[in-house]
């Protein structure tokens, strides 16, 4: 029980007298510490600064508005010479914490953020500070970016696409701040990453650059972190490319409806919901006329080709209902379209079974034979069409893809 009460006073004693020494240190720190004065280890040398990012979540990549917009940990270490203390003479401090904005603090900031307030590295970086005994400063912070990028949308949505997140300094050249890359293996192991559910990170780069700008002579130092990413299709392909691609082909079936059905009507509601899909799609597209997109020019083609074979269907239905003899040449077309792959040229032409009635006395007769004349050659044109604009829907494609660059195609 004794033993139990002087471990207890010894373990308060010790805790008063690091509160204490904790309390003088931060006083003696600050004493006489300006903000705004650069803490140069040397006159004329660069405070050299670490500078790490550790993505956590994406949480959306806008391709309309060209925005990247991410959660993060960003990492920061520089040392400090003002904030060096003797450890004996501080009870054994190794290290203490404190509000950033008590200390000079590197001004980082993104370059090509796509914010749409001018904010300082202070509002963003809000977190307390470490300073260890040998003046190692050490911040790390949560921050939400939103970063302006230039997506290529030619292979949406099967697409691949590229974002570089640059990192330097608003006010330090090169000369004042020296901004390097942390690449610490221990500390790339990402513990609260959180997957998106539409796009896959396949690889995160960092890299150190120096950049020149139009208003300073000198260049900065800068950080690029570049993020690939491929995009998640499943949703895209079974909720809309594949209802719209079997919309397409049922639209063809408009060349099997009888002639004496609303034949016309259906081609014209199935061709409004093609319509309305295509309005899904370019909904998702950015307003560019730089990138061909894919999709977009393979149902732009096959929209303008299904409203051609609304008009083809439209003209056979016509010819179904037409009384006049049929004119040779479209009785010798007739014959072409309705001869075997297999038939020698040297076989008779087959030809329509009656061509010149033989009861001409009789009008009625007459209007009756060539009716059924024309049905015939609208039930033969009919078939052509179908299975010329199914290959064609086929074809396009292929065409499309062969044409287009393949560098932005994604695996996802």
């Amino acid at each position: 029980m004794l033993l139990a009460h002087i471990l207890m006073t010894t373990v308060c004693i010790s805790g008063v007298l690091s509160l204490k020494y904790e309390k003088l240190l931060h006083t003696n720190l600050l004493e006489g510490i300006i903000l705004d004065v650069l803490p140069e280890p040397k006159h004329g040398e660069p405070v050299k600064v670490k500078f790490g990012v550790r993505i956590q979540k994406l949480i959306k990549l806008d391709m309309r508005e060209q925005v990247l917009t991410v959660n993060a940990f960003t990492m920061m270490r520089w040392n400090d010479a003002q904030l060096r203390w003797n450890k004996s003479e501080y009870g054994n401090l190794r290290y203490v914490t404190m509000g950033s904005d008590k200390i000079w603090t590197p001004d980082v900031v993104v370059y090509n953020t796509a914010d749409e307030e001018s904010n300082s590295h202070t509002d963003y970086y809000r977190t307390k500070v470490t300073i260890y005994s040998n003046g190692d400063v050490l911040w790390i912070a949560p921050v939400t970016w939103k970063v302006s990028c230039s997506f290529d949308v030619t292979w949406f949505p099967i697409d691949q696409q590229t974002c570089n997140i640059t990192f330097g300094s608003w006010t330090y050249t090169f000369h004042q701040i020296d901004l390097s890359a942390w690449t610490q293996k221990e500390e790339v192991k990402e513990h609260f990453m959180v997957k998106n559910g539409e796009w896959r990170i396949l690889e995160k780069r960092i890299y150190y650059q120096n950049m020149t700008f139009p208003c300073c002579d000198e260049p900065f130092s800068a950080v690029v972190y570049q993020i690939v990413v491929s995009r998640l299709s499943l949703y895209y392909f079974m909720y809309i490319l594949l209802p719209l691609i079997s919309l397409a082909f049922l639209f063809l079936m408009v060349f099997y409806i009888p002639y004496d059905t609303e034949r016309m009507g259906f081609g014209v509601t199935v061709l409004l919901s093609i319509t309305v899909y295509l309005l899904v799609i370019s909904e998702e597209l950015p307003e560019k006329s730089d990138d061909k997109s894919m999709l977009g020019l393979c149902f732009i083609i096959e929209f303008y080709m299904l409203c051609a074979a609304l008009g083809l269907s439209l003209l056979t239905n016509n010819l179904s209902r037409k009384t006049t003899e049929p004119p040779e040449l479209v009785i010798e077309i007739y014959n072409k379209l309705r001869r075997k792959p297999t038939e020698k040229s040297k076989e008779p032409e087959m030809e329509l079974e009656v061509l010149h009635p033989n009861n001409t006395n009789h009008k009625e007769s007459e209007e009756k034979s060539f009716n059924e004349q024309w049905v015939d050659i609208a039930l033969t044109l009919d078939k052509f069409f179908l299975i010329s604009l199914s290959v064609v829907m086929f074809i396009i494609p292929i065409i499309v893809c062969l044409s287009l660059d393949s560098s932005g195609l994604g695996t996802g």
